[in-house]
Formats: structure tokens, C-alpha cells, sequence
């Protein structure tokens, strides 16, 4: 997902994110680049990388290439592509994936000719469990070994829906030395959870998992008493949330695991003008948090007025 654009959505949606994610690889990439850390790419649901050409025919050398004009370069210009080409660059980049299809298209990403060289590790599977792994395996702070090198990160986030669970949320944020843009899906919940009544069970297991935490029951809806002919209590459960309010306990969230959080996010919205995401951003690196900070509200600020 975080390479494609999504079809019926339209461009901006696509432009936006990412035009903001690049933003902040390229000044966190400067800013690092004489401090001596590895800088590391995580890129989450990272869909294929699949390349493009510009042009109106199709090249018999790269048959699978999509065929575009140079207004939609924006478009098609993916998450993975984008960090591949950050100057400086990164150290190190980790491409996780679930889907077989996109797995092949990344790893044959990775082995072209000016990607060879480079320190490229695609991993497929469940994008929770890589990422709880990644967290674990890498030292970040140099303590395991005498000498070893400090490593610091920048994580996309892009899933299709709630996929991302608050466990690895926590595992990132225990990091200190992760940066991460999260593709939240703030106005898709809105729209899933009922006006009145109970949430389904399914969807309350998916809501505790994602947010970690029950609070939402009493921060989502509120319960209102009304009289009944016999005097029977009817108590009646009615949302009260807005996609605002939801994006907003979302962050207070984040703002319980992570050293810096930016309270605003950049909406991004459909063709309708319904806001469907939230791009959030956490940095939890207690030293340069408040750089990464300033970073991040100058890219939302920019970003956010740049909707139709």
C-alpha cells in the first residue's frame, strides 16, 4: 500500500503522505549525517516498489513497468523508491511485506544494478511480528558490544486499516531511537463504529488491540437515559466521538509510550473530502526529540493546507 496509489481515492491522497514522508527523510538524513549513527529505513506493508516509465509505449526491456506521463511521476513515486533515493542516504533498509507478489517485486527491487550494493533486507510476513523482531535484533544504543555502532531509524507506517497492534507500537517506542510516520485510520473507524448501540464483539477485540486501551468505550459514546412508559430503565449508548476527537485520543496515546509527539496530524481525505487517516508522527529519541519535533510540525503544517 505504501508504494501504490490508491485507485478510486484519487492522487492527492497518495502525494500528500508521501510527499511528506520524503520531506522528512531528506532532513533527518542531513541532520544525522556527522553524528556517526547507522541510519536505518523501516517501511511496513511496503507494497511492491514496482518501477514506472515515462512515456506512451511500452519498453520490451521492463514489460512489467507502468507507463505514465510526467504529471503522475508524484503518483507513482513510492514510499520505498523515495527513501532508496535520499541523499545522503541511509545505512540500512528494511522492506517488510505480507503478500508473496510484493515480496518477488521487492526483492527484485533490491537487486538492481544501483540497489545491489546496498544493505537491502526484505522481509516477508506478518508486519507486527517483523517489526517486533527488528526492535529486539538490532543495538541500537551500542550496549551489547563494546564499540558497536549507535543506530537510529525512521518507520513508515502504512497499513490497510487497523493491521498495526499497540504491542508493537510499544516495542518501537522502547527503541528511544525510532522516528515513525503512521498512516492512522482515524475517520475509517469513525465510520465503522455504530451511532447507537453496542459495538460489535469482533470489532472491540480489533479496537483494544489497535488502541490498547478499553477507554475508548467511554471516550467513543456515552450513555443517556430515557423515560419509558412503565419506568423501565432504557439506557441507550450514542457516539460521540468525531474523527477529530478520535485522532486526538489517538495521540494522547502515543504521547503515553513516545518522548515527543506532534499533536496535530495531516488529515488525509478521498475524493469526497472525508477525512479517512491521520498522519501522525512520534519520535522516541529523548535528545532529539525536540529536532525531530520542529521537523515534523513545519511537514504537517505544509502538508495540511495542501488537501483540495
Amino acid at each position: 500500500m505504501s508504494d501504490q496509489t490508491q485507485r478510486g481515492h484519487g492522487g492527492d491522497w497518495t502525494r500528500i503522505k508521501l510527499g511528506c514522508l520524503q520531506g522528512y527523510l531528506e532532513a533527518y538524513a542531513t541532520a544525522l549525517k556527522n553524528f556517526g549513527f547507522q541510519r536505518i529505513y523501516i517501511d511496513a506493508f511496503s507494497g511492491t516498489g514496482e518501477p514506472y516509465k515515462i512515456g506512451s509505449f511500452v519498453d520490451d526491456a521492463q514489460p512489467t513497468a507502468l507507463i505514465i506521463d510526467e504529471s503522475q511521476v508524484e503518483f507513482f513515486d513510492g514510499s520505498v523508491r523515495r527513501a532508496l533515493s535520499v541523499q545522503p542516504g541511509f545505512h540500512r533498509f528494511y522492506f517488510i511485506e505480507s503478500r508473496r507478489k510484493n515480496v518477488a517485486k521487492l526483492q527484485e527491487l533490491a537487486a538492481e544494478e544501483q540497489n545491489a550494493s546496498r544493505n537491502i533486507r526484505v522481509i516477508p510476513g506478518n508486519a507486527n511480528e517483523a517489526l517486533l523482531t527488528v526492535c529486539s535484533e538490532i543495538d541500537w544504543h551500542g550496549r551489547r558490544n563494546y564499540g558497536a555502532p549507535h543506530h537510529r531509524a525512521v518507520l513508515f507506517l502504512d497499513p490497510f486499516g487497523c493491521q498495526v497492534d499497540w504491542a508493537t507500537i510499544e516495542a518501537v517506542a522502547r527503541t528511544q531511537a525510532i522516528d515513525m510516520w503512521y498512516l492512522f485510520p482515524s475517520g475509517w473507524l469513525n465510520r465503522l463504529l455504530p451511532r447507537h448501540g453496542e459495538v460489535p464483539p469482533e470489532w472491540q477485540s480489533c479496537l483494544d488491540r489497535c488502541l490498547g486501551t478499553m477507554d475508548w468505550r467511554d471516550a467513543f459514546f456515552e450513555e443517556t437515559k430515557s423515560p419509558t412508559l412503565f419506568d423501565i430503565d432504557n439506557t441507550v449508548k450514542k457516539k460521540t466521538a468525531s474523527i477529530k476527537a478520535i485522532e486526538k485520543f489517538f495521540v494522547n496515546r502515543l504521547k503515553s509510550k513516545f518522548h515527543t509527539v506532534c499533536d496535530a496530524c495531516v488529515p488525509i481525505e478521498n475524493m469526497q473530502g472525508y477525512q479517512m487517516f491521520s498522519l501522525c508522527f512520534a519520535s522516541g529519541n529523548p535528545k532529539g526529540g525536540s529536532t525531530a519535533l520542529k521537523i515534523a510540525r513545519h511537514l504537517i503544517k505544509s502538508w495540511s493546507g495542501k488537501r483540495r
